[in-house]
């Protein structure tokens, strides 16, 4: 099992080649290449970064493989803390889902958070960790599956929120950390 350590400051940076060479082969039209890229990518590195999964479901979508979607969506709610993604988006109100973990009984015309705002005790979390080196390591394990895919995982835009303000934290951590060793 890996730790949330080993894999923060490493996550976002060995992803971007196989992100590159995805969006650069679907620049030239070549979607299934992106498509085998990403795959190869999450099949040798299942838990290590989330945005390559993210981009492989956006492509699968895109060329119309829907069954190898449906096989992903299952298999990333295993590896991490997000619900299984539809192939269509639903246009009907959702059941209500609080910090990650579903409401006994949800209400009737309330929408899934769309934010990390939406959830007070992880956005307390994190406002109140935020000038702390673990602050990250706290999001990726926000993001990370723990419970053996029981849970029904974050909404896509919350994932997206997390996955912005861990890069927003990352780097500013790096320019504070250029900014010392230039003083």
């Amino acid at each position: 099992m890996l730790s949330i350590n080993a894999t923060t400051l490493d996550e976002h940076f060995e992803a971007n080649p196989v992100m590159e060479l995805a969006d650069i082969m679907l620049s030239f039209g070549r979607v299934k290449g992106a498509a085998q890229a990403l795959q190869e990518y999450v099949d040798n590195n299942p838990s290590e970064a989330l945005q390559p999964w993210l981009r492989l479901m956006d492509v699968y979508r895109m060329a119309g493989m829907r069954e190898e979607f449906d096989v992903l969506a299952r298999n990333l709610n295993q590896q991490f803390n997000v619900e299984i993604q539809p192939w269509e988006v639903p246009a009907a109100p959702v059941d209500l889902v609080l910090d990650g973990e579903p409401q006994p009984e949800a209400v009737p015309g309330v929408q899934k958070p769309q934010g990390v705002e939406d959830m007070p005790r992880i956005m307390a979390s994190i406002v109140r960790m935020w000038e702390a080196e673990d602050v990250v390591a706290y999001m990726y394990q926000l993001l990370r599956d723990n419970r053996g895919g029981q849970r029904l995982g974050f909404p896509l835009p919350v994932v997206e929120e997390i996955l912005f303000l861990i890069e927003l934290k990352e780097t500013a951590n790096r320019m504070e950390k250029e900014k010392a060793a230039q003083a």
